[in-house]
């Protein structure tokens, strides 16, 4: 498999795909105009007064010659026209923009998930949350929020945000319930590959501007009810019946919009989920990984559908197809076997039993430790030689640049299986203070506390005068526990305790601020 020359491909069809739904816009607007103009003509008598009207301008000697629809498409027209509905279009996508400028959370949140604990005590959500930490870690982006789609059985999971920084993935059951640690991984690389490769913004700019294109077609679907309440009387006939003409004319106006932003939309998510699947063999060195969670979901009878009414609009966030039923030319995401079969190109054709895979999920979360990274006999023939080398690689990860971009000299052999080991070396009872946010609280003042004494005295006062309660006391421990640790550690400390400080609510973020 060519990764590198499989993703330069993926990025140049995306090109091309985005610039057909900007054409596609240009279209639609056009469209618009035309439709404005033929209305005017109808709604200025010119058609409706049929023959009555004809009779009582020749008597009244005032019968002009109807104008033709082109008088109607001057530019001064054409151009407030165009702005009008440049304008409504404009506004609907900058209010789904402004709905969605809150990150991945109001996506997760939309879609009925909750936020995964970081001090959870499930082994599933446990297992989750370890493999998004040492992904995050060895990417060189801040650990993520983790939500959980607990009422969704279907195996599936995303990436939404608009920045790494706000970014977050969501899992549903099945996918934590129905993988194993390394297919959970290949799923979890597959997901990050979108934000580093900035497929995750693309995708929240097409729920925007698609939102702006449907957005006529519901302007005429709000006249057609309307209009049709009482249309039975016939005093309102010939005054209603230019808005319901106008209407169905929106409608069908927006029912050309959503055809084809749905077919671009899904063609360019389609090349993505291409890219993505290479870039997550890139990243893990393991394809049998994410080849086996793709084999998994084929024969699994709930597959990747998601059950919640707003999935639809977001379906090209989703690993795997999540409306089902749906014709190919729609389809967020290429055939199950496509996928396979360009990760592993000898591919018997065989999907996995769902009952074979249960029993090793079981088996490998009963023996999965914080960081136990369950690699292929080759893997771990390798980590043990390079076992030696491990905290010192990490340690050197650690004072790297934590920057998106940073991931493309991320991709190196065994990577993920030394931030495992780096994270493993960790002081437990750091990693759990991390994972408590009154932990993380007390962590990050600890970290700030000066090394002179008198110093630090001041600022033990201003901690214990802060609103959260026990936090003094927390941060004297955590400065004794930081003491006895490398200073090499602390830097991924901070990382881990990101998704534990971000469960604050607004004002304990607000006292939190005023206290650093």
């Amino acid at each position: 498999m060519n990764f590198f020359s499989q993703q330069d491909q993926a990025r140049r069809n995306t090109t091309v795909l985005v610039l057909l739904f900007l054409a596609a816009v240009l279209i639609l607007i056009i469209l618009t105009n035309i439709l404005a103009a033929f209305t005017l003509w109808l709604m200025d008598g010119q058609v409706a007064g049929g023959y009555q009207a004809y009779q009582e301008a020749v008597n009244t000697l005032s019968y002009e010659k109807p104008k033709g629809i082109l008088a109607y498409l001057s530019w001064q027209r054409l151009g407030l026209i165009s702005l009008a509905v440049c304008g409504t279009v404009l506004c609907a996508i900058v209010y789904k923009w402004l709905q969605l400028s809150a990150g991945g959370k109001r996506v997760a949140e939309s879609l009925g998930g909750q936020r995964i604990n970081p001090n959870t005590t499930d082994a599933n959500e446990k297992r989750a949350l370890n493999v998004v930490e040492e992904m995050a870690i060895a990417s060189g982006m801040p650990v993520p929020a983790v939500y959980l789609l607990a009422h969704e059985k279907g195996i599936n999971a995303f990436a939404a945000g608009n920045t790494p920084a706000d970014a977050v993935v969501g899992l549903t059951q099945g996918c934590i319930e129905q993988f194993n640690r390394e297919q959970l991984q290949g799923v979890i690389a597959h997901e990050f590959s979108h934000i580093l490769n900035g497929d995750m913004r693309l995708n929240i700019r097409l729920i925007a501007v698609l939102n702006g294109i449907l957005f006529i077609g519901l302007i005429g679907s709000v006249l057609l009810r309307g209009n049709m309440v009482g249309y039975h009387s016939y005093s309102r006939r010939s005054r209603d019946g230019r808005l319901v003409m106008l209407a169905v004319a929106l409608l069908a106006i927006g029912w050309l919009g959503k055809f084809f932003g749905n077919l671009i939309k899904a063609a360019v998510s389609r090349q993505r989920e291409f890219l993505a699947d290479a870039s997550a063999v890139q990243f893990t060195r393991n394809p049998q990984g994410i080849a086996d969670a793709l084999k998994i979901i084929g024969g699994y009878s709930a597959g990747t559908k998601i059950e919640n009414p707003n999935s639809s609009e977001v379906s090209h966030l989703f690993f795997g197809q999540a409306i089902s039923k749906i014709n190919a030319l729609f389809a967020t995401h290429p055939p199950l076997k496509e996928r396979i079969q360009r990760i592993e190109p000898h591919w018997n054709g065989q999907f996995s039993s769902r009952g074979t895979t249960a029993k090793n999920n079981n088996q490998n979360s009963s023996n999965a430790s914080f960081s136990g990274f369950q690699a292929s006999a080759g893997a771990k023939a390798s980590m043990t030689a390079e076992t030696s080398q491990a905290d010192a690689t990490f340690s050197a990860h650690a004072n790297a640049d934590f920057s998106p971009q940073a991931d493309a000299s991320f991709a190196t052999e065994g990577e993920i299986n030394k931030v495992a080991q780096g994270l493993n070396s960790l002081p437990k009872v750091l990693v759990q203070r991390c994972h408590d946010p009154l932990g993380a609280i007390s962590l990050v003042c600890a970290l700030l506390l000066s090394e002179n004494k008198t110093d630090q005295e001041k600022q033990l006062k201003i901690i214990q005068q802060s609103p959260f309660r026990g936090l003094s006391q927390q941060t004297r421990l955590a400065t004794k526990e930081l003491a006895n640790s490398d200073r090499s550690f602390r830097l991924p400390l901070i990382e881990l305790a990101l998704p534990a400080l971000m469960c604050m609510s607004a004002q304990q973020y607000a006292s939190f601020k005023q206290l650093l």
